[in-house]
């Protein structure tokens, strides 16, 4: 390898380093849940980079395996924290709609009973 080629993995491996320190530590501040599992879907980016580097670095070919288990890691997590969101989302709208009719319903109750 060249100089140049060893000088642009050490450049790659330092920002990816950076990178995975900004989002362990929105693992570990949050505030919220979301924030954290979008902190754990960087970090699993951040691992398929860093694999792809040590295999490109070391010409080893047994990272291509791992990267492709990590890639559907990544996707079914994405897909799953998806689907977690919206289910929530439509529960609490359903909440919402249910509490908007029993406030209706209690305002012409009372409406009623005042004249």
């Amino acid at each position: 390898m060249s100089l140049a080629t060893t000088i642009l993995h050490a450049a790659a491996l330092v920002m990816l380093l950076v990178s995975a320190g900004f989002a362990l530590y929105r693992m570990a501040v949050g505030p919220t849940s979301l924030d954290r599992s979008v902190a754990s879907d960087v970090m699993i980016a951040i691992l398929i980079g860093a694999t792809g580097l040590y295999t490109v670095t070391s010409g080893n070919e047994l990272g291509v395996p791992v990267l492709l288990v990590l890639s559907l890691l990544g996707f079914t997590a994405a897909v799953g924290m998806a689907r977690l969101i919206s289910n929530r989302s439509d529960h609490i709208q359903t909440l919402r709609e249910r509490r908007q009719r029993e406030n209706e319903s209690a305002e012409r109750r009372d409406g009623g009973a005042q004249q």
